[in-house]
């Protein structure tokens, strides 16, 4: 997509329906992507954002979303 992020969209549209109440989405993302994804896992129905981890440069990598 125009921002990188259709695969992104896609992944926590479907994984809702996958995953129980309290279960963890956890993938990787692009650098300086944090602010965006973070947006796109709050303004998904069932989602909401647990935290964030950083790789070995201290820079935000990792999503972490759970399910409500």
């Amino acid at each position: 997509g125009r921002d990188g992020l259709a695969i992104v969209r896609r992944l926590l549209h479907d994984a809702v329906g996958h995953l129980r109440a309290g279960g963890a989405l956890v993938f990787e993302f692009g650098l300086g992507q944090q602010d965006d994804i973070s947006r796109l896992i709050e303004a998904t129905d069932g989602f909401t954002v647990t935290g964030f981890r950083l790789d070995l440069q201290g820079i935000p990598r990792t999503a972490i979303a759970t399910r409500t």
